[in-house]
C-alpha cells in the first residue's frame, strides 16, 4: 500500500493502491509508542528514499531527511490503523540486522 498526498488535518489519507479513504490517527491505539526501524538512502540527484523494514509497503521521497522522518511518522500511523481496522496483527518494530558486505569485481 503506497500513500501519498498525505493530508492529516482531517485525519484522513488516500491509498493509492486501492482507491479508499483511510481514517489516519483517531483509529490507532492511544497512548501506545512504538519503535521502527528507518532507512534513509541517499539519492544521485540529492534527497533521500525512505524504507522502513516493519512496513515493506512504506516507500517514500523528500529532498529532506526530517520530511522524509516526519512522512515515515504519518504513514507508520495508517498502516497501523489499517491493520487495527482490519483485525491484522501490527508488525514488531524489531531492529532489522544490517551488515555491511564487500565484494570483489571481476575487471
Amino acid at each position: 500500500m503506497e500513500f501519498a498526498a498525505l493530508d492529516l488535518s482531517y485525519g484522513y489519507a488516500y491509498c493509492v493502491m486501492d482507491g479508499t479513504m483511510h481514517q489516519a490517527i483517531e483509529d490507532s491505539p492511544v497512548n501506545e509508542k512504538r519503535t521502527f526501524a528507518v532507512v534513509l538512502e541517499s539519492e544521485e540527484g540529492g534527497g533521500f528514499t525512505l524504507r522502513i523494514p516493519a512496513f515493506p509497503e512504506i516507500v517514500a521521497y523528500s529532498k529532506d531527511e526530517r520530511e522524509a522522518l516526519a512522512m515515515a511518522e504519518d504513514a507508520v500511523r495508517l498502516v497501523i490503523a489499517d491493520c487495527t481496522a482490519r483485525g491484522e496483527p501490527i508488525p514488531s518494530g524489531e531492529p532489522p540486522r544490517i551488515r555491511e558486505i564487500t565484494v570483489t569485481l571481476a575487471t
